[in-house]
């Protein structure tokens, strides 16, 4: 390896700026301290989300481990959290449309897998959906709680 020789009266370079709104620009300083602004990993962040907004998202993904014992009546569970509170934050109606987004394509996947495994060609896609189900609900739990928005894989955006 060889090193680069600089000459000391010379001034460092400064490395050129982030172009606004890529991953590497830093929130302006001007901007209002609880405007999202997306972090050094990448995700966006709420920082006016207070705790009680983030455990209350939480709740709404965590409505899909109802499924195991209500079945499809489980979407109630966030549509209705949703419903209630989304025009109190940005944040919580951003979280609770995923959530019930979510849980339609789920619903839906379950339906269709379950069709098809009628006929024995359903069952690999029952599995991939319900695994997808479970990671989706941990990995969408975790972002509420951290105050981060977020999106799921394999997500039918219906509303």
């Amino acid at each position: 390896m060889s090193a680069i020789a600089m000459d000391p009266s010379q001034p460092i370079p400064e490395a050129p700026a982030a172009r606004p709104g890529s991953v590497n620009a830093a929130p302006s300083p001007a901007a209002n301290p609880t405007d999202p602004y997306i972090s050094p990993s990448g995700k966006l962040i709420d920082p006016g989300a207070t705790h009680d907004m983030r455990v209350y998202c939480l709740f709404m993904h965590l409505g899909l481990a109802a499924w195991f014992v209500v079945g499809p009546f489980a979407l109630l569970i966030p549509l209705i959290m949703w419903r209630t509170k989304k025009d109190d934050s940005g944040f919580i109606d951003d979280h609770g449309r995923e959530a019930v987004n979510f849980q339609i394509s789920v619903n839906l996947y379950l339906l269709v897998s379950t069709l098809l495994a009628i006929v024995c060609i359903g069952w690999p896609m029952l599995v991939a959906s319900a695994t997808l189900a479970i990671i989706g609900l941990v990995l969408g739990s975790i972002a509420a709680h951290r105050g981060e928005f977020f999106r799921y894989p394999a997500c039918i955006r219906f509303i």
